[in-house]
């Protein structure tokens, strides 16, 4: 089944398997939402997987996890030295650990894919945006999947990963969503 992404600017249109037709304007798909929202399923059942973006953490891998298909692992002070220089679209600090996008993984998918897409949160499309503009022929949709404080509370109690079982925070993470802004999302779902 070929999906298809056009953006009316360019009036190109970008296939699943990230074949350009027209002109080579590149696209950055940013899946938005709070942790348990489904950014990952969707994003896997949308995209292929030579056109997810992964990212580079400092955390070890979960169980099921696949180095260098799932996440990129590295080390702490690695991590900071890509920190130091510059090295990144953007990153987040979350239970003691680094994660974030390099600009290589980006640069290195869009020659080869046009297409590309990864799960997001909030304060990270900003970021994006500014590497986009940075690239002449590069737009980032942003798609926000938003989901009930019920649903997101069964997510969480099917995690694998016990410390993500604790939903003491859902209440503020369902409420800090629920009144962003939506000028910043270009789509919804």
């Amino acid at each position: 089944m070929q999906r298809q992404i056009s953006h009316p600017s360019k009036r190109t249109i970008l296939s699943s398997n990230g074949e350009s037709r027209g002109d080579k304007m590149r696209l950055i798909v940013l899946l938005v939402g709070c942790n348990g929202a489904g950014k990952t399923t969707v994003l896997n059942q949308v995209f292929q997987p030579n056109q997810i973006l992964r990212s580079t953490v400092t955390r070890s891998p979960r169980k099921g996890e696949v180095p260098n298909q799932d996440y990129i692992f590295t080390n702490q002070a690695d991590f900071e030295k890509m920190l130091n220089q510059d090295d990144l679209i953007q990153y987040v600090r979350y239970n003691g650990h680094y994660y974030g996008v390099t600009k290589a993984e980006a640069l290195t998918k869009l020659k080869e894919h046009h297409l590309v897409a990864l799960p997001v949160v909030y304060p990270a499309v900003k970021d994006f945006q500014r590497f986009a503009v940075s690239l002449a022929d590069t737009k980032v949709l942003t798609v926000f999947l938003s989901i009930t404080k019920a649903t997101l509370i069964e997510h969480f109690k099917s995690r694998t990963d016990t410390r993500l079982k604790k939903p003491s925070g859902l209440p503020n993470t369902a409420v800090n969503y629920s009144a962003l802004k939506y000028r910043a999302c270009s789509s919804f779902m």
